[in-house]
C-alpha cells in the first residue's frame, strides 16, 4: 500500500496488453503525450539525473505552457533498460497515470483513460492513491491549469471517464 501512496501502481507491470505507456510517446493512435513538468520538477530531475534540463526537456504542445520530458524516438527520454531511470523523481503526470486532470467548463476534473489500460483494470482500486499523490504534490490551481493544457491534442482521441472534481491541494504558486 505504501508504494501506491507514492504513485507506484502494480497494474503496469502486469498489463496483459503489454502496453508500456513509457514507450508509446508521440502523436498517433494508441500514443500518449510526453509527461509535462511542473515548475519545480525539471530542477529536481536535473539534480537527480545529473543531466541538464535542456537535454531532457522541451517546450510543451501547445507551446508556452511550460516544459515536458523529451521523447527519445517513441520512448520517454528516461526509459532505459526496461525501467525508469528517474523513478524516485518522476513527474506528477507519471505518478498519477492512467489518471489525469482535465479542465472542463472552468473546473478541474479527474479522469481515467479507459482505452489505454486493459478492460480488466479496476480504476476504483487505485483512484484514492492517485488523489493522495496529487495532495502531496504541492501544486497550485494555476500549475494544474497549465498541466491540463499540455498534451490535450495528443490525448484528446483517447476515451476517458470523468470521475470527480479535483480538490486543489493549495492555492499558492509552486516552489521554485
Amino acid at each position: 500500500m505504501q508504494a501506491e501512496l507514492d504513485g507506484t501502481f502494480d497494474f503496469c507491470e502486469s498489463c496483459s496488453q503489454h502496453n508500456n505507456c513509457c514507450v508509446r510517446m508521440r502523436h498517433g493512435k494508441g500514443q500518449v503525450a510526453s509527461p509535462p513538468l511542473l515548475p519545480h520538477e525539471a530542477g529536481l530531475i536535473a539534480s537527480v539525473s545529473k543531466i541538464e534540463i535542456s537535454e531532457f526537456a522541451e517546450d510543451t504542445t501547445p507551446p508556452g505552457n511550460g516544459l515536458a520530458i523529451r521523447a527519445n524516438g517513441d520512448r520517454c527520454y528516461f526509459y532505459r533498460d526496461g525501467k525508469c531511470a528517474i523513478y524516485s523523481a518522476r513527474p506528477l503526470d507519471c505518478r498519477i497515470f492512467p489518471f489525469d486532470i482535465r479542465e472542463v467548463d472552468g473546473g478541474l476534473f479527474w479522469i481515467v483513460y479507459t482505452d489505454l489500460c486493459p478492460t480488466s483494470f479496476d480504476f476504483r482500486r487505485h483512484f484514492a492513491s492517485a488523489k493522495h499523490v496529487l495532495a502531496k504534490s504541492n501544486v497550485s490551481r494555476a500549475d494544474l491549469i497549465a498541466f491540463t493544457k499540455h498534451g490535450h491534442v495528443v490525448m484528446a482521441p483517447h476515451s476517458f471517464r470523468l470521475l470527480e472534481e479535483v480538490v486543489v491541494p493549495r492555492e499558492a504558486s509552486t516552489q521554485a
